[in-house]
Order: structure tokens, then C-alpha cells, then sequence
């Protein structure tokens, strides 16, 4: 597992279509944020919530099966796997994930502030 956030619930927060952008955000009161930003998403398959999140790398087989579906997953995009009770799910999108902690408000979105480094105030990742 390249990260885990075993007692933390997950939502997908906001989606840019056009943009292809991604924040999964876990957000509860009295704690910062944690938000999952993935950048050139290009497939998604997963649910709205998570209880428990964890991020793998994908196995052998499961690139087989995207390559087989005509899924385009090699370089600069990369098929990241979100596990949650247990279950594995898909995102195709740019190598590096960003994890950014923050204390931005439950209406605030962290996709335009992070890319732009417009207004970031909290501890950004990749990874």
C-alpha cells in the first residue's frame, strides 16, 4: 500500500470534466482535510463514498485487463487503485497523486488552489 487513511470516510468532492480533474476529499469536523487530487483523469470507476481508503499500486493482472480493454495506462498516466472493505477500484489518470491537508471550508474546493498555488495554506504530497 503507498498510502492508507483506515479511519477516515471519503467522498468524491468535486469533478472537473473538462478540466479532468479529481478531489476525493475526507473532511470531519475538528480535523484538517485530507484531499486526494488526481490531475489528466482519463477513466473512473468508483463509488461516491469510501469508509476507509487505502491507495495500491495495481498488480500485473489488472493492467493486463485495462491494456486488453484498450485503456491507455502507460507513461505519463498511471492506473491507480482506491481499496476500501476490501473492495479494489479504478483510476486512470497522471502519475503522481496529490495529497493536500488543509483547513479549507466544507464549500471549498482545493482543485484550482492547488494547481495554481493560489491560496494554499496547508501540506502538500505527491506520491
Amino acid at each position: 500500500m503507498r498510502k492508507s487513511f483506515p479511519d477516515r470516510i471519503f467522498k468524491i468532492w468535486d469533478y472537473a470534466v473538462g478540466m479532468k480533474q479529481l478531489l476525493i476529499r475526507s473532511s470531519t469536523l475538528g480535523k484538517e482535510n485530507i484531499d486526494l487530487i488526481f490531475y489528466g483523469v482519463s477513466y473512473l470507476d468508483c463509488p461516491m463514498l469510501f469508509r476507509g481508503l487505502a491507495i495500491d499500486d495495481a498488480t500485473e493482472q489488472e493492467n493486463i485487463y485495462f491494456r486488453d480493454r484498450k485503456i491507455d495506462i502507460d507513461d505519463p498516466l498511471k492506473l491507480h487503485v482506491l481499496v476500501s472493505l476490501e473492495k479494489r477500484y479504478f483510476i486512470v489518470s497522471t502519475k503522481d497523486i496529490i495529497l493536500y491537508r488543509n483547513k479549507m471550508d466544507y464549500t471549498e474546493s482545493s482543485l484550482d488552489k492547488v494547481d495554481t498555488s493560489v491560496g494554499v495554506t496547508g501540506k502538500i504530497e505527491r506520491f
